[in-house]
Order: C-alpha cells, then structure tokens, then sequence
C-alpha cells in the first residue's frame, strides 16, 4: 500500500475512493458486520479499508462502534453469559435431536446422535466446573438421600409442632452450615 505523507511528516493512508452510491440500513448494517468480521479473523486495517472502499480510520470507527455496542465477555454478568451458555448447548441439543429424528441416512443420524452426545458431556462438565453439580456425581445419590431425610424429619417436627426456628436450624445443618443461631 502506498502512503502519503501531509505536512509536518505525518504518514496517511491514502484517501477512499470517491464514494458509490448511499447504502441503506441493511446494506451498511452487512458491510460493518463484514469489517468486524474481516478484523476479527486478523485482516489488517489496509486490506480491510481496501476491501471495503473506506478509510481505515473509517473502519476503526466501524470497530469501536461494535465494541461499545456489544460489551467483552469480560465486562458482562457471568451468571448472564452461563446461561447463555446453557441456551447454547440446549439449542444445539435440539437440532441435533432434529437432525437424528428426521435424517434419512444411517450414519448423519448416528453422527448427529454421536455429536449430542458429546454436547451434553461437555454441558455436564461446565455444570461440573461452576460447582452447579458435584465433580462426582456419585455425591448425588447422598444429596438426594439428605433431602428426603430433611423432608421426612420436617414432616415429624410438623406433627409435633416443633418451632419454625428449630426447623431452619435443621435445614441449615443439613445443608452443611451452622445451624446455631
């Protein structure tokens, strides 16, 4: 790309062609979704500005209008971004499911079934790493057990009229905190 150089020794990318006829809504909306995409597969600013008949600054600005308007993973709620996450899996899921239901051919519907499969392994283990399940699901078995215990022992404090205090003290032992008050 040739540069051209202003006054006081400045380098400038040289200026976009004249511009082609007004875009409209949609038309822009495609092109700035093409110069954040071109940027994020790691084009450069040149190659992009070229491609697009802009200026690179032009294509900057497409960029940084992007960024403001979708925030970093970073910056976002992370409960937010799990359970977008959990969509995600949930609605791959569910074309898989479609795909295996209604394909004609043996080996796309073992293939889409394969693939769910693989979906809710990797699902399992996000709910396993944020702690949503125990890292072995054994531990469930004694979960669900501390559960019935907890409403059967509830159950008996209420034919007796325990005191409501008495029944959260128990729930919280239970659960593994302390239950004194």
């Amino acid at each position: 790309m040739k540069l051209n150089f202003a006054s006081k020794g400045a380098m400038h990318a040289p200026a976009a062609s004249k511009p082609g006829p007004r875009m409209n809504a949609r038309e822009k909306t495609n092109r700035d979704d093409q110069i954040v995409a071109a940027r994020m597969r790691g084009l450069s600013w040149a190659t992009i500005a070229a491609t697009h008949e802009l200026s690179e600054r032009q294509c900057q600005q497409i960029l940084e209008d992007y960024r403001a308007s979708h925030p970093r993973l970073r910056q976002r709620d992370p409960l937010e971004l799990f359970d977008e996450l959990l969509d995600s899996y949930q609605g791959a899921q569910e074309e898989l499911a479609e795909i295996s239901a209604t394909s004609k051919h043996d080996a796309t519907r073992v293939g889409a079934i394969r693939t769910r499969l693989d979906a809710l392994a990797a699902q399992t283990n996000l709910l396993m790493l944020v702690g949503v399940l125990p890292r072995d699901l054994g531990q469930l078995r004694l979960d669900l057990d501390v559960r019935e215990l907890a409403r059967k022992t509830l159950a008996v404090f209420d034919a007796y009229d325990v005191p409501p205090d008495a029944k959260r003290a128990l729930l919280l032992v239970l659960n593994g905190r302390n239950g004194h008050p």
